[in-house]
């Protein structure tokens, strides 16, 4: 009989490190190139197509509606991304900074080393030497280029996949609406609604004075939508943010004096690095003001299509239940 079958059986509940694997880990610290992140970008700029696609497909007036400010973001998306590879951004405590430029050494570390007898304590996995570490040289121009690719990348991946979802899920309720209806019904499901009260069975006026609503309602959420987000608005963004960009770019080319003579050597050094780090705030705020613009186009859209849903389901059910007189 097994023991823990037994009655008053108590357990072993002292703890133990001690296991086997057939598992080989090895330490290394070099940086593998992914590919699959260069094709990230790839599926990026497919992503667009289709939505430029699915959106040219919609009914009536309501794919002009969300192409207006979406068409100049698509083709800032390809011409700052095509031919571009997505990779890491330097942590700038980890750069092994290049020697041959001015200004830019290695931070050298003089705190005292464990001796040979701690390194077994404090490594468990071996001797420091062991580990495998590659050695990094960057510019500050490289990697402010770097992370403006991710920086484009990563909000208009965001932007892109809830547009999809958004315009995906008004296409799913409009097709359901749809369903089983003649050309005539369907029209009448996409259009303004044009009958009046003498159309109408007197047990569904109801649902017509529903209709008429939702249609206005629906209208006066578009025009919320095309006030505040057209290609103006997004070209005003896009381009602002593409302007901080190469201003850091152009200040990063600058290499300071690293052995200033005179006064007038030390204020131009002060400039340099006033003007850098004013560029780094000014980028940073437009990248912030670019993704609470793309946020808020998807968040009033959503808006303005649920209400466009609620129009055409209105009229649906109109039709449904016969409330329209022969």
């Amino acid at each position: 009989m097994d023991d823990f079958k037994k009655v008053g059986y108590r357990p072993n509940l002292q703890y133990t490190d001690e296991y086997e694997a057939d598992i080989d880990f090895k330490l290394n610290n070099e940086i593998e190139d992914n590919d699959d992140d260069n094709s990230l970008i790839d599926d990026l700029l497919e992503q667009g197509d289709a939505l430029d696609n699915m959106i040219d497909k919609l009914p009536g007036f309501i794919g002009d509606f969300i192409k207006d400010p979406l068409d100049p973001i698509i083709s800032f998306v390809k011409d700052e991304l095509y031919g571009k590879d997505l990779e890491r951004v330097p942590v700038e405590l980890d750069w092994t900074y290049d020697p041959n430029i001015p200004g830019d050494s290695p931070d050298v570390d003089t705190s005292e080393k464990p001796g040979p007898d701690d390194q077994e304590e404090l490594d468990p996995w071996g001797p420091e030497d062991d580990i495998i570490i590659k050695i990094e040289n960057h510019t500050k121009t490289e990697v402010i280029e770097k992370e403006y690719v991710k920086n484009v990348y990563d909000i208009f991946n965001d932007y892109y996949t809830n547009l999809h979802n958004i315009v995906s899920n008004f296409w799913s309720g409009f097709l359901y609406s749809i369903m089983n209806k003649d050309t005539s019904e369907i029209k009448t499901i996409m259009d303004n609604i044009i009958l009046s009260s003498s159309d109408i069975k007197d047990n569904k006026k109801h649902l017509l004075d529903s209709s008429v609503r939702s249609e206005i309602n629906r209208d006066m959420k578009f025009r919320y939508y095309a006030n505040n987000f057209d290609a103006e608005g997004s070209i005003k963004h896009l381009k602002n943010f593409k302007a901080m960009y190469e201003l850091r770019i152009r200040y990063s080319k600058i290499d300071k004096n690293e052995n200033p003579v005179s006064r007038a050597d030390q204020m131009s050094n002060n400039i340099l690095k006033g003007m850098s780090m004013s560029y780094d705030s000014k980028y940073d705020k437009a990248f912030e003001n670019l993704h609470r613009y793309l946020k808020s186009s998807n968040t009033v859209l959503n808006d303005s299509l649920q209400a466009a849903m609620q129009s055409m389901k209105s009229k649906q059910t109109l039709i449904d239940t016969k409330g329209v007189k022969n």
